[in-house]
């Protein structure tokens, strides 16, 4: 291969080579910036209303990001977190359109339960059922 030709994931590549969760860029990409911009609803930069869409936004993001990272490489939590997560992005939907309302404890819970969810999905799914699978 020369200088100018890319190597292309395939079938035949190993599922480790492929994993964007095993790349810093992948890792940022797909996650790093989602939750930055999660974060930055908590300081009070955005009105309610765009805070709402910022939040579903980011974890719709983080959801397609795992299940294509699944489809990829096989790797077992994207298949369940994918998901969780794009569950999760309808709630700050539904809220931002007034079909839910949540108090402030609510949206704590909210907030715990998708947290600890999506940890509890990753550490669980991959103890029992390994890494990657085809």
């Amino acid at each position: 291969m020369n200088k100018n030709q890319h190597p292309v994931a395939n079938e035949n590549t190993p599922p480790q080579a492929r994993d964007l969760a095993a790349t810093r860029p992948g890792v940022i990409l797909m996650w790093g910036v989602p939750i930055a911009a999660i974060l930055s609803t908590n300081f009070g930069l955005w009105a309610p209303q765009p805070t709402l869409f910022i939040i579903a936004g980011a974890l719709i993001w983080m959801g397609i990001g795992c299940l294509f990272n699944a489809r990829r490489c096989g790797r077992v939590h994207c298949r369940f977190t994918g998901p969780w997560f794009l569950l999760a992005g309808l709630v700050p939907l539904m809220v931002g359109f007034g079909i839910l309302d949540l108090s402030t404890g609510q949206w704590n819970i909210f907030s715990a339960v998708t947290t600890f969810g999506a940890l509890g999905i990753w550490y669980f799914s991959e103890k029992i059922l390994g890494t990657y699978r085809g």
